[in-house]
Formats: C-alpha cells, structure tokens, sequence
C-alpha cells in the first residue's frame, strides 16, 4: 500500500505548473528547430514576480499563463525576453495578436456595452463557433 500524498507547498506547485508549462514550450520549440535559453527557474522566478496580468492588470490566480508578447507564429522568438505573465482570460482572447493589436481590441471591447463584451469576448475565445451560455 501505498503512503498518503502529502499536500504540495505553494512553491512546489508552482514549480511544477512552472515544469508542465517548459515541457511544452521546449517540445514547440524543438518542433521548430530551437533550442530554449532559459529553463524551469527561470519560468518560475517570472511567475514570482509579478502578480497583475500584463494586459488586463487584474491579480492573476494560479491559473495564469506565459504568454509571447510577439506570437512565435507570427515571427516571435522562442526567448524569455518574449515571455510575460498573462491571466488565462487574456492569454485566450490575445490568440495571434502582437501586443499592439491585442491593446487596439481591448480598447475596442471596453467602449462596448458590457453585454455586448461579454458575448463578443465569449465568441472569439470559442473560436468564433457559438458557445454554451451560462
């Protein structure tokens, strides 16, 4: 039998949410012929020191994100220095978007109606196919 989990600490899940979230960026990288130049504690340090999403600024919770601030699809690099900590709301909506195009379409949700952002901000994370409502 096997002995009961003991609970993480909050820095140990953070490391490993940090671990999951290289493994994946070092498996796109490689998929694309590079080799990362940072590693887990690099991922991990960033994580610490910010609290507000870079794009939204509210706090975000331990579902955040690292978000390219420049898509690799769109030319971005594969660098630390193109990573920021993003809230998974963000991240979802920014999509392919540069930084620049991604403040122009929040600046464009915020002058709407609120149910009219909800619903547009509910279409483009669903990918544009109808979404369930809640």
């Amino acid at each position: 039998m096997t002995p009961p989990r003991l609970p993480l600490s909050a820095a140990d899940a953070l490391r490993q949410r940090c671990r999951r979230i290289f493994n994946d960026q070092r498996r796109k990288a490689r998929l694309a012929g590079v080799e990362l130049s940072y590693g887990v504690e690099d991922l991990v340090e960033l994580a610490r020191t910010v609290r507000l999403c870079v794009y939204c600024r509210m706090p975000v919770g331990f579902d955040f994100q690292f978000d390219h601030k420049r898509p690799v699809a769109r030319g971005g690099a594969h660098a630390l220095g193109n990573l920021v900590v993003a809230c998974s709301r963000c991240n979802a909506l920014k999509g392919k978007l540069t930084e620049d195009e991604f403040a122009e379409l929040l600046a464009l949700l915020a002058r709407l109606h609120p149910a009219a952002r909800q619903d547009v901000e509910r279409r483009l994370i669903a990918g544009g196919v109808r979404y369930a409502r809640r």
